[in-house]
């Protein structure tokens, strides 16, 4: 009782949680007592897991200590843990669709908790001031079917900027994205080729250049779980 006094008010209250997902830095993993880090995790899944077994606590102590030769520990059902960037991230893994869906100018849609927005209408209240707002060339779009998509293997596009072509898969690994979020990441299709891998960079043909005629603001809103 005292030490998870301790640990719901002094240590969670410092760390980035919601529902799903919780980053612990690897510094505190290193200071705190191994066991006081296996309570704290328990305490963060409380929901789904509340009786462990020893072998479950014993597997979870060989991680936090780097005795396991391996780049995630899956817990149970679909809770992992990784050690990414001096970070340890516990994610809930969530089943994400594999199918295409339609997306058309000023109707938002919602696929796989994220809500995603091509805007015509009302873009000048906007401001363009990160990733996951986009302003590009609406006249190279408008006439394509768009759909948004998870990312697959093989998939390559243009980053911004770039003169060539880059697969998906290392575009991800230069950006840093965690295997985990990798798993989620999205993509905007116009006729089957790749405009924008949503949240991190659109391709190079759908920017806004001095011959733009008409701008679309491309908007993705991931859902906090």
């Amino acid at each position: 009782d005292a030490l998870d006094y301790f640990i719901l008010d002094l240590i969670i209250p410092t760390l980035k949680v919601s529902k799903n997902k919780f980053e612990i830095p690897k510094s505190m993993v290193d200071r705190m007592p191994k066991m006081a880090v296996i309570r704290l995790i328990q305490i963060l899944i409380y929901e789904e897991k509340k009786l462990w077994s020893k072998h479950e606590i014993k597997m979870l102590d060989y991680f936090i200590n780097n005795k396991l030769k391996t780049s995630s520990l899956k817990l149970f059902k679909d809770w992992f843990l990784i050690y990414h960037r001096k970070m340890l991230i516990g994610q809930k893994v969530l089943i994400f669709s594999k199918g295409l869906v339609n997306i058309k100018p000023d109707v938002p849609i919602i696929f796989n908790n994220s809500r995603y927005d091509i805007l015509l209408n009302d873009k000048k209240k906007l401001k363009i001031n990160g990733q996951n707002i986009e302003s590009v060339d609406w006249s190279v779009l408008k006439n394509k079917t768009l759909q948004i998509r998870i990312w697959q293997s093989g998939d390559f596009f243009q980053p911004l900027g770039m003169k060539g072509s880059q697969k998906i898969s290392d575009f991800l690994i230069n950006n840093k994205i965690d295997p985990l979020s990798k798993k989620s990441q999205s993509v905007l299709m116009a006729d089957g080729k790749i405009a924008w891998v949503c949240g991190l960079r659109i391709s190079d043909w759908i920017k806004v250049t001095k011959q733009t005629s008409e701008k679309v603001i491309l908007r993705y809103i991931p859902i906090k779980v």
